[in-house]
């Protein structure tokens, strides 16, 4: 673990990646022996930012979202840029939700209507 610590710090410090931040980290990989595509992305939130949020960014809530966009159906019939587009889309939405609204939950990814209308509300979509 210290030797993957190492060699990410540089890419942290030159990102700004904090504690306070959310990182989707997403890689084309494949089943080894059948070649099949498996999930694209991983969500990670920062122990900060998940204290922030605390009960409400949940671990379950990012594996949904990862889940959605990250499938391999998903990413064959949308791409892999589509599919990390709208993942960080639903990310971004479930996070100004919170800040919204403090009693807010959101257990899965959220509807594509839903997101809208909160991106809109703060001017991003």
């Amino acid at each position: 673990m210290h030797c993957v610590q190492a060699w990410l710090k540089p890419f942290k410090k030159e990102l700004e990646v904090d504690l306070d931040s959310v990182v989707i980290l997403a890689e084309e990989r494949f089943q080894s022996r059948v070649r099949l595509p498996l999930q694209l992305m991983t969500i990670q939130a920062g122990s900060r930012i998940q204290e922030k949020y605390q009960y409400r960014l949940t671990n379950g809530l990012l594996i949904s979202i990862a889940e959605r966009y990250g499938s391999a159906d998903y990413v064959a019939k949308n791409g892999p840029d589509v599919a990390i587009q709208q993942a960080t889309r639903n990310v971004a939405a479930a996070l100004f939700g919170f800040s919204d609204d403090p009693n807010v939950r959101y257990l899965r990814a959220l509807p594509e209507d839903l997101v809208s209308s909160i991106l809109q509300k703060h001017g991003l979509d």
